[in-house]
C-alpha cells in the first residue's frame, strides 16, 4: 500500500488516515478493557 501511496500524496494521505484510526480504536479497546479489570479487582 506505501508504494502505491508513494505515487500520490492522497493515496499516502489515506493510508496514513486509516492506520491512524485502526491505533485510536485499538487503544480505545485496550483502556476500555483495563477499566473493566480494574473494577474488578476493586471489588
Amino acid at each position: 500500500m506505501l508504494r502505491e501511496g508513494d505515487k500520490e500524496w492522497l493515496v499516502l494521505h489515506k493510508v496514513y488516515d486509516m492506520k491512524d484510526n485502526i491505533i485510536e480504536k485499538i487503544q480505545s479497546i485496550v483502556f476500555q478493557h483495563e477499566k473493566k479489570n480494574v473494577a474488578l479487582d476493586d471489588s
